[in-house]
């Protein structure tokens, strides 16, 4: 992974196809989900058609893996980056780079300020399974918290999913830079079958407005 640059010296060019499909996926689950909450009855059909999915973007881009977590009433995506040795090599080379990084934690949120040097030396040290970023756009105040814990190969991305639909969002960009790092297959296409089940569509095109009772907006992640 040597030849791999980080987040900040990385090209994410890429990032509008990525924004795209994405962004889609995300709004989709997010459409099944409150499918679910409503209890209709046609809410497991929409199940294979999102999983065929989920399976073309995990063959699209390399260094992200998406999953449907699915329970009896709802419906959650799982984000999992991968390619990293460690939690703290991931920090180092992704959340760290991320601007507008205002604190970290081990525990929990805002736990030290980065401009608080020593303190943070010492708790990045002691990184073990779960890191807490929080961030503070400089330019438009906007705050955002992101929890990584490390799973065996993989680490589990915990945040407010809506975000996403920021580009410049910590949580858009260090997605997006595991996505993009390594090349991807621009031919393999993901709005195809995610707006074949109804959900797809709303992120496309902004000429119809997403349905109240699919509202992917109506559930706090």
């Amino acid at each position: 992974m040597a030849d791999i640059l980080p987040l900040d010296q990385a090209d994410l060019s890429g990032s509008d196809d990525f924004y795209r499909d994405f962004t889609t996926l995300t709004r989709a689950v997010a459409g099944i989900d409150r499918a679910y909450q409503l209890g209709r009855a046609n809410a497991d059909t929409f199940i294979p058609k999102f999983r065929k999915a989920l399976a073309l973007f995990n063959k699209k881009y390399k260094d992200i893996s998406l999953a449907l977590r699915r329970t009896p009433s709802s419906a959650e995506l799982r984000i999992s980056l991968l390619g990293e040795q460690s939690l703290q090599s991931l920090f180092a080379n992704s959340a760290s780079r991320i601007r507008g990084l205002s604190a970290v934690g081990l525990k929990k949120f805002n736990e030290v300020a980065v401009n608080e040097q020593d303190r943070l030396e010492k708790t990045l040290s002691r990184m073990g399974k779960k890191v807490y970023a929080s961030y503070i756009d400089p330019d438009t105040a906007a705050a955002s918290n992101i929890m990584i814990e490390k799973h065996g190969k993989h680490f589990l991305v915990v945040c407010d999913h809506r975000d996403f639909l920021r580009k410049n969002s910590p949580e858009f960009r260090l997605c997006a830079y595991y996505a993009l790092r390594r090349p991807y297959n621009r031919k393999t296409d993901i709005l195809g079958p995610a707006s074949s089940f109804g959900f797809g569509e709303s992120i496309v095109s902004e000429r119809r407005p997403i349905l109240d009772e699919l509202d992917p907006f109506s559930r706090v992640y």
